[in-house]
């Protein structure tokens, strides 16, 4: 999973990449793609992406708004009921 401070999406890693990847690493992701796997919302890395690790822990992110799950019918009707 890969998050900011706006949110969280599912995230396919391969190769070497994928290997030396830990959690609270702060990437560049560049030429990426999205698509839909069993109704849910994941970003892949092409061959030609770019993937670097630039930092670590030190970042903002939200894990609450994952973008990758279809909203559930709360929360679609938990939006802002302006009268």
């Amino acid at each position: 999973m890969i998050a900011d401070e706006t949110g969280c999406c599912y995230m396919n890693f391969f190769n070497d990449v994928g290997k030396t990847l830990e959690e609270g690493d702060i990437l560049y992701v560049n030429g990426v793609y999205s698509s839909f796997y069993k109704e849910m919302l994941i970003i892949y890395q092409g061959s030609c992406s770019i993937i670097r690790r630039i930092g670590k822990w030190y970042m903002k992110f939200n894990l609450t708004n994952n973008i990758s799950t279809k909203p559930t019918l709360s929360q679609q009707n938990s939006g802002s009921n302006d009268n």
